[in-house]
């Protein structure tokens, strides 16, 4: 994570562009918390606590608006529908998945009070909580989540969760109201298993969802709030599910609100008029000490790439993908946009996993050896700079969501993929139609960011599968792709299945090697999460590893 390509920097005039775009950056993410039951929340400065109001703080206060701020739209607020990290921040509260984290990053239970797997690794049960009901009175059973399962399965839904959780499931069922069980068609890891159930599926009431269009303006769920109002693009209102299995939160309301400026963004944390927020721009962090503002910062188990539509025939070719990851300098960008808060990656894999192959040699930055491959492989420089071959230039379309940071990133690698003669055409678009775009092929280039739920028990996740769209799983155009895909897909499923950790160790190690041979994506880094809690919260359960908050227990002291 050194800056090892100052003097780039300064010749291609990206130290300054770095230096004065860097200090408006705020990271993609969300959080929460909660507002005086009477003020509603309001600017501290540290020190200022009075005796009375530190002695205070310490007995819970009920009432008062918990305020998330999200820097982008929400996909869905429909739990079938969802599958990325902003619709997980908006709707965490509104829904219960089996299992979440705690403030120490460690498994507790939410509709599981126990899980085990059998001896062969096929079958999983999880054990329920009892007298748990949705909040329209529907019973959250076993039968209930079977309903859930077929729901999600239903090819007219078109639920991500199908092809991302469920590719290997052979039955759902439940023996009895408190056991819910599912059977895959092959041996799975058993921590990685479970791991996959921390962050969902949320599950929904079949009453609710049998209604398919009340549900997408009206869900329900068995979560410490309920659905109160929804206006897409600007905020979710939930409000206090008085009959919560967990007991009757302290908070009124909570509101979700979506962000997508910068500066608001920056500016309303520092007002106090947010509560609370997740990956929030390291450029800020002492600004926001300095109002005492508390930062928790941790490893987040998931990775950053280059993702490279296999279907588009320029991006096909190798040699071109070989050059653009040679003319990237992770490092600098690191150091310079991150504040080295992120680990490069080489091979795609998190260099804390038991996994990781540290003998596999991944693309350093050399824009010499870039523009060697590209010639070697019949691209000529022309007039502009540009490479072409056969009269048509090197010109590649790149696509990126509605975020500061992720624009800027998206400049930087234009500005270094131009130096070596690669032609780049940024879109920029709100988040849903990102995804959109991305899981439809429409693009050659993208920056793209996933997160992980099993990195941390086995070093490996589901995220690696191709149709996590890190590349693109619909392949249709170019055979040599679609095999190449294929082949990932077998190595990551066979090691998801392999008991043995030597032998899974082994498959991955393949894996990270066939990343560097034929870079189906070019890997940039693992990002740390950076969030950013006011001091008169109290209660909320914040994994600092996680873009996710759990309001059941939070209230909001007095200041």
């Amino acid at each position: 994570m050194h800056l090892t390509r100052r003097e780039f920097l300064r010749t291609s005039g990206m130290a300054g562009f770095l230096a004065a775009a860097a200090g408006t950056l705020i990271a993609c993410g969300g959080g929460a918390a909660p507002t005086s039951a009477s003020a509603g929340g309001g600017a501290t400065t540290a020190g200022a606590t009075t005796a009375s109001a530190a002695a205070a703080a310490s007995t819970p206060v009920a009432g008062g608006k918990l305020r998330i701020m999200i820097p982008s739209t929400v996909a869905s607020i429909n739990p079938v529908h969802e599958a990325d990290w902003n619709s997980d921040e908006a709707i965490f509260n509104l829904f219960d998945p089996m299992l979440t984290f705690d403030n120490n990053n460690q498994t507790r239970g939410l509709l599981a009070t126990s899980w085990d797997a059998s001896s062969d690794a096929k079958t999983f049960t999880f054990h329920l909580r009892q007298g748990v009901k949705f909040t329209d009175g529907t019973p959250a059973d076993a039968g209930a989540l079977v309903k859930n399962i077929h729901w999600i399965m239903d090819p007219a839904n078109k639920s991500p969760m199908a092809a991302q959780r469920f590719t290997q499931l052979d039955t759902a069922t439940a023996p009895d109201p408190a056991t819910f069980v599912l059977k895959m068609k092959v041996a799975q890891i058993p921590a990685s298993f479970f791991s996959g159930f921390l962050l969902g599926p949320y599950w929904a009431s079949p009453t609710a969802f049998a209604n398919a269009a009340a549900f997408n303006q009206h869900p329900v769920g068995s979560g410490p709030f309920m659905f109160q109002e929804y206006v897409a693009d600007d905020h979710l209102t939930l409000a206090r599910n008085d009959g919560f299995w967990g007991g009757k939160p302290y908070l009124d309301t909570l509101e979700v609100r979506m962000v997508p400026d910068t500066a608001t963004q920056r500016d309303e944390l520092l007002a106090g008029s947010v509560d609370f927020a997740f990956n929030v721009s390291a450029a800020d962090v002492k600004a926001f000490q300095g109002k005492g503002i508390k930062i928790i910062a941790g490893s987040h188990p998931g990775l950053q790439m280059v993702s490279l539509n296999l279907d588009s025939p320029l991006v096909a070719d190798l040699q071109v993908r070989r050059a653009m990851a040679y003319a990237i300098d992770k490092s600098a960008i690191v150091q310079k946009v991150l504040y080295g808060y992120a680990q490069v990656s080489t091979t795609l894999v998190i260099p804390s996993s038991p996994g990781f192959d540290r003998s596999i040699q991944g693309y350093s930055y050399d824009p010499a050896k870039a523009k060697q491959l590209l010639a070697a492989d019949g691209w000529t420089p022309g007039s502009d700079g540009i490479v072409t071959k056969g009269g048509k230039p090197l010109e590649l379309s790149m696509i990126t969501q509605n975020d500061p940071t992720w624009l800027l990133i998206c400049q930087i690698i234009q500005q270094e993929l131009k130096q070596v003669g690669i032609k780049v055409n940024i879109s920029q678009t709100d988040w849903a139609t990102f995804l959109t775009n991305m899981r439809a092929g429409k693009y050659d280039i993208a920056y793209w960011s996933l997160g992980g739920t099993s990195f941390g028990s086995t070093g490996y996740t589901d995220n690696l599968l191709s149709t996590q769209y890190w590349n693109v799983s619909q392949i249709t155009k170019n055979p040599t792709m679609a095999a190449l895909s294929k082949q990932i897909d077998g190595l990551v499923n066979s090691a998801q299945s392999e008991i043995d950790t030597a032998k899974r160790h082994t498959l991955m190690n393949q894996f990270q090697q066939l990343v560097v041979d034929q870079l189906p994506a070019i890997p940039l880094w693992h990002t740390e999460n950076i969030n950013a809690r006011q001091p008169w919260v109290r209660g909320l359960e914040a994994p600092s590893e996680y873009a996710i908050c759990r309001a059941e227990k939070a209230w909001i002291a007095p200041h």
